[in-house]
């Protein structure tokens, strides 16, 4: 299996044939597609925001809910620097969020305000953690939530009883 990488057949089960191993390829190949697309959806469709960043806080991919609060399309949005999407106020926060060292750590929670594209302020909880590779930390992930107090109207529309009372349908 000399060009097993080149070929795509990365291992074979001991004491099976390249053939039986190849065939075992074969048929793991499209869950593993399939469970890429799951994971690939759960990403997109998620309530929450979800992004990646490099080691110096400049964003890899953002989902559709982080692309929505920020006001930014995914090509707007991949290479800016988070600590330049923060509130003014708040980009030592979030620069401090970005800071890693080389001890294995747990999820941090910051709550800064991000100022959209539009100069709105939306203050989120933002939990982030190092992905290593071979113990090395190569990017951050983070998760972030709208952290708006839910008894003030949110958006143009406001919250969901005052949009049914001003179409007369009462809460």
């Amino acid at each position: 299996m000399r060009n097993a990488g080149r070929l795509g057949a990365h291992w074979r089960r001991p004491g099976t044939s390249a053939r039986t191993g190849a065939l075992c390829l074969l048929r793991t190949a499209p869950r593993k597609v399939a469970l890429q697309q799951r994971y690939q959806e759960l990403f997109e469709n998620a309530n929450d925001v979800v992004f990646t960043c490099r080691l110096n806080g400049h964003l890899t991919s953002l989902n559709k809910a982080g692309q929505r609060i920020i006001g930014y399309s995914l090509p707007e949005a991949i290479g800016k620097d988070l600590t330049r999407m923060a509130a003014p106020e708040h980009a030592a926060l979030v620069e401090q969020m970005i800071q890693h060292d080389d001890a294995p750590e747990a999820p941090r929670t910051h709550e800064p305000e991000i100022a959209t594209q539009d100069r709105r302020r939306v203050p989120q909880e933002i939990r982030v953690r190092l992905v290593r590779d071979e113990g090395l930390p190569v990017a951050i992930q983070g998760l972030a939530r709208d952290i708006t107090d839910p008894q003030q109207p949110q958006g143009k529309g406001g919250d969901r009883r005052t949009v049914c009372n001003q179409a007369g349908m009462g809460v």
